[in-house]
């Protein structure tokens, strides 16, 4: 499912149910074992990227883990936020 035809991208912000920055939080693109995290303004950015649809896995102590299929289109830097609920 992972195309190397072409670069892309995918970036984003975490916050919490009141809509506050979260730092820290691990952002793993499961097909490529690719991790990053979340700086101090709860944004995230994966930078260049194959197309593809991947494995999203979104982790934080203290919070519910999110897992989500997202797909990223070639040439595309696409912009997911999420709001990660506690534990």
């Amino acid at each position: 499912q992972v195309s190397s035809a072409g670069s892309a991208g995918l970036k984003g912000k975490v916050t919490d149910a009141s809509s506050a920055a979260i730092t820290g939080v691990s952002l793993m693109l499961a097909e490529l074992s690719l991790t990053v995290l979340t700086n101090a303004s709860g944004d995230y950015d994966f930078g260049n990227i194959a197309s593809g649809t991947y494995t999203l896995v979104i982790t934080k102590a203290g919070y519910q883990s999110v897992t989500e299929s997202v797909v990223i289109l070639v040439g595309t830097t696409s912009t997911k936020n999420y709001q990660l609920a506690g534990a």
